[in-house]
């Protein structure tokens, strides 16, 4: 992501998050040119949250190797991936997403 100024957020702007995340479970693969980072994620609409939302993630200097929901991986044309964000238009009300990135840090 990259470093905007930084702007400030008031409390008549806080909308609650989309979706909640219920575990965390990260396996990191470091090796002498990369890194590698299986992410699960078990996650869950969040039932006072925007139920429109898409599941928007985010990340810098990542490399997508795979991405995975309840076990089955999507293809390019489930997902839209820019250089800060991993964005999934249809996604379960709970579900388990598991990626896979690459970082060079």
């Amino acid at each position: 992501m990259s470093n905007p100024a930084p702007q400030t957020t008031y409390l008549k702007d806080y909308r609650p998050p989309a979706y909640l995340i219920e575990n965390v479970a990260l396996d990191i693969d470091i090796h002498s040119d990369a890194t590698v980072v299986r992410a699960v994620l078990e996650m869950s609409r969040n039932p006072t949250g925007d139920q429109s939302a898409p599941l928007k993630l985010n990340g810098d200097g990542l490399t997508l190797e795979s991405v995975a929901i309840d076990g089955r991986m999507l293809t390019p044309d489930e997902y839209e991936l820019d250089p800060d964000h991993l964005t999934i238009a249809a996604v379960p009300a709970r579900f388990t997403i598991t990626t896979v990135v690459r970082i060079h840090p």
